[in-house]
């Protein structure tokens, strides 16, 4: 009777485990494979994204329909030209694993965010995406491992078209220049190199009065904004400047965004020293390059 028993537990010891793995979701893998002809490894969050249909140019998130795209992610440290990684689209994915998608037409991409931006502003300059590839009446788990290749990268965002003359325009430009500082506060916060950036607007008559220094105005964004942003609103103060409407001034253009929101230059538990490293690090630098 006891070996009968033995036999019997075991049996329903397997056959639970059985059901158990039968009712998890299956795991499917798509192959991303960094183009041969790169001309450098590469690294950053590689997103992967999937959608009904066919005939789309490029397969990205919906910000007012969020489920009707799946995205799966997976974080790629070093990528060498011509290898491929696998990443698991049940691993890290939303709304659902690709697994559970019903069978049909689906159009799918790969990104990689080497700025790990994306989650801010979507795809940005200098990531890497594939071409858009179609699975034609495709079911989760049959048929060969889907596969994409990142051979594009994401071209710079063209400046909108500003309501200025030419050659305010191009006074503009000429007043504009990059500040970029290496953080040690930051730095040694986060564990890698970080940089507070910004554009030094410089006023028309800066030149003129050599010895001269300037009030000097720090601005900064609000969400969603970013470098690029802060570029055209400086160009259009220049225009303010130059046209006589404000006075001579110089404005520091400062980005605060981060991949999880901006970090409003607060110093903070979660995102670090914003304050402390602008006040103390970077405006003591500005202070050192321009005639503030």
């Amino acid at each position: 009777m006891r070996v009968r028993k033995t036999h019997f537990l075991l049996l329903a010891t397997v056959l639970f485990a059985a059901t158990v793995l039968a009712q998890q979701p299956q795991h499917l893998f798509f192959r991303v494979t960094l183009d041969p002809q790169a001309t450098a490894p590469a690294s950053g969050r590689l997103l992967v994204f999937l959608a009904p249909g066919t005939g789309a140019k490029e397969v990205d998130m919906n910000q007012f329909q969020p489920s009707a795209v799946y995205v799966a992610a997976k974080e790629v440290p070093y990528l060498k030209p011509g290898e491929a990684v696998d990443i698991d689209t049940g691993d890290l994915a939303f709304p659902a694993a690709f697994s559970s998608a019903k069978p049909g037409d689906y159009q799918a991409q790969a990104v990689l965010d080497v700025n790990h931006s994306y989650s801010y502003g979507g795809r940005s300059e200098d990531d890497l995406i594939s071409d858009v590839v179609t699975l034609k009446t495709w079911t989760p788990g049959e048929g060969s491992e889907p596969s994409f290749v990142l051979t594009n990268k994401v071209p710079a965002r063209q400046a909108p078209k500003l309501p200025l003359t030419p050659e305010i325009l191009k006074a503009a430009e000429e007043h504009t220049q990059p500040a970029d500082f290496t953080s040690p506060l930051l730095t040694k916060f986060s564990g890698r190199e970080t940089h507070i950036r910004a554009w030094v607007i410089l006023p028309p008559t800066y030149t003129e009065r050599p010895k001269d220094k300037f009030p000097t105005v720090y601005w900064t964004h609000g969400f969603g904004g970013n470098l690029f942003y802060a570029r055209i609103q400086g160009q259009m103060l220049y225009a303010r400047m130059a046209q006589g409407k404000m006075p001579p001034m110089i404005w520091v253009m400062l980005d605060e965004s981060l991949a999880t929101g901006t970090h409003e230059f607060s110093d903070s538990v979660n995102n670090g020293p914003w304050g402390a490293a602008l006040t103390t690090e970077f405006i003591p630098w500005i202070e050192s390059k321009s005639r503030v």
